[in-house]
């Protein structure tokens, strides 16, 4: 083009044209390979969701392809245990792993008893999201036995467990809608004024009172426009609202200062009791707070007690909370 421009074989105009237009003919060209890995990771995703929808509908059949992502049927009818408090959890020699040549976890056994308040620590990439997608379902060992009440977890209806289990992640996700919908979204029997009683305890009632209309309130997506940790919180009163036998927490005072952070504890020592828990966590204060500690790296129990007995072990544990108390 520029040699076409220098000897006047082209009008300088044209050329700017063609300047001006040829990056926007090729660009989908150029776009084409981010595109066609966009496309591939959604199709996995619409593939997990159709899966989890269709274990959702009482009593249809689940094709072929998504007992392939998640095998679970309904051929079994169980039922919740007769005594209050907190479910049993059991994994039996679990394997799991996202590509083979990186496993997960590794051969992992452990037993759970009913009421017992358990922390998961330890590096990243150690297996603890791992484990907790497991036992919500999510995820279905390749190897190995996961029991919820000494009941295997593949012939529990996905309907039943939903509502043995109250799962927050460490990102509660809070929807376009009011405020009670979103807090009652597990719960919709629930009464106002318990629910206001446990925003009281969290800190919450002072939100509530600015907002116009209360409860009633619509939020963005996301929560917006509501603070990270009133969020976080937000997600904490919802899971509590369901008063299942089993809680799962994922890192619930990341976005919190040290004293809601307290306030958070004081709560869930009141209104937890005997109802069991299995908390992902890396602050020391969290950490402190459970009957059990279990500190996983590379897919393997390397460590498993008290804090003061994984303390007087010295081992990796201690080395982790030594760098949690010097690191502000």
């Amino acid at each position: 083009l520029g040699v076409r421009l220098l000897y006047g074989k082209l009008d300088f105009y044209p050329a700017f044209l063609i300047l001006l237009l040829a990056p926007e003919y090729y660009q989908p060209l150029r776009q084409l390979g981010a595109k066609f890995h966009t496309a591939t990771g959604a199709k996995s995703a619409t593939d997990a969701i159709a899966s989890w929808l269709q274990d959702s509908v009482a009593g249809s059949a689940i094709p072929a392809a998504a007992s392939a992502i998640n095998p679970r049927t309904d051929s079994k009818v169980v039922t919740m245990p007769a005594q209050p408090g907190g479910i049993s959890l059991e994994f039996r020699a679990v394997d799991f792993a996202y590509h083979a040549e990186q496993p997960v976890l590794q051969a992992l056994s452990l037993k759970i008893p009913a009421g017992q308040h358990v922390a998961l620590t330890g590096p990243s990439g150690g297996g603890k999201t791992t484990l907790a997608a497991l036992v919500l379902g999510f995820l279905s060992p390749q190897a190995g036995t996961v029991l919820i009440d000494n009941q295997d977890l593949a012939d529990i209806p996905p309907d039943q467990l939903n509502g043995w289990i109250a799962y927050m992640p460490q990102y509660p996700r809070l929807f376009a809608d009011s405020l009670w919908n979103n807090l009652t979204l597990g719960q919709p029997a629930a009464e106002e004024t318990e629910v206001l009683n446990l925003l009281d305890e969290l800190g919450l009632a002072g939100l509530v009172q600015q907002l116009p209309q209360g409860l009633q309130t619509r939020v963005g997506q996301g929560g917006q426009p509501l603070s990270g940790g009133q969020v976080q919180r937000l997600g904490l009163a919802r899971a509590l609202l369901q008063h299942a036998p089993l809680l799962i927490l994922d890192e619930p005072t990341s976005a919190l200062d040290p004293d809601t952070e307290t306030c958070i504890h004081a709560t869930l020592e009141r209104r937890l009791g005997q109802t069991t828990l299995l908390t992902i966590a890396h602050r020391l204060t969290t950490i402190q707070q459970s009957d059990r500690i279990i500190y996983l790296e590379h897919g393997r129990i390397v460590e498993d007690g008290s804090h003061t007995q994984l303390l007087a072990h010295n081992g990796l544990y201690s080395r982790l909370m030594q760098i949690a108390e010097v690191d502000p």
